[in-house]
């Protein structure tokens, strides 16, 4: 079975975040939410067929890297950030090896030196247990990893198990804010609609003072109209 996989943690998101990634793929798959919530999700209002799971908030994203250990099947994780523009395509997102969202809205390695890379854990993709070794690296000294890429799971994946993933193709994903591919955007890269990738990313929230999920659906709605 296709499993869909997210992550759920404090109060930045709430059940309804859960829910729309389900609504959005028609609740054609599995789904597991892992929480430290538990069932005050399901008292709200959590579709009953999203499967709780319990997620430890200290550790904050690094959380994926659990989840990234688990044997699901066939596994997709999707940060609650994200838009799905094409239902009918993730499926696609599943492979047979580990995979995981490329920044190709930057230029490769950028600030690899200090500690950035290459890799957004907000969508990825695994099999089975093909993630066990990685999870079972960090965890013989998670607070070391946390500290050192100060609360990035992403750029624990990149520098330290680089060579474990795939990632996927450009034009499949892109970022609202950031753009789609640094070789051929055009200024402004971002805040724009781009109808063809199947997600969209609305990252870097926190850098920004406005709500970055409205701001998507104005263009959206602007682009539509037009």
């Amino acid at each position: 079975m296709l499993t869909i996989h997210t992550l759920l943690y404090g109060d930045k998101y709430n059940f309804d975040d859960v829910n729309r990634i389900a609504a959005a793929t028609d609740m054609q798959y599995r789904y597991v939410c892992h929480t430290d919530q538990g069932e005050r999700l399901r008292d709200e209002g959590l579709y009953p067929e999203i499967i709780l799971r319990w997620a430890d908030s200290e550790l904050g994203t690094f959380e994926k890297v659990n989840i990234l250990g688990q044997d699901w099947g066939q596994s997709l994780y999707l940060d609650l950030d994200i838009v799905i523009q094409k239902p009918e395509k993730v499926w696609e997102l599943f492979t047979e090896g580990m995979k995981i969202c490329k920044t190709h809205w930057k230029p490769d390695g950028f600030e690899a030196e200090h500690g950035g890379g290459d890799f957004n854990s907000s969508v990825m993709a695994w099999k089975g247990f093909q993630g066990v070794g990685i999870k079972k690296h960090f965890n013989e000294n998670p607070y070391k990893w946390f500290k050192e890429y100060k609360g990035c799971d992403d750029k624990y994946l990149f520098h330290e198990h680089k060579d474990k993933f795939q990632t996927y193709d450009k034009g499949v994903l892109y970022s609202y804010m950031y753009g789609i591919d640094h070789e051929t955007d055009v200024s402004p890269r971002g805040r724009k609609y781009r109808p063809d990738p199947t997600i969209c990313l609305l990252n870097g929230q926190d850098r920004h003072n406005f709500d970055l999920r409205t701001d998507y659906y104005t263009h959206f709605s602007n682009n539509k109209v037009g």
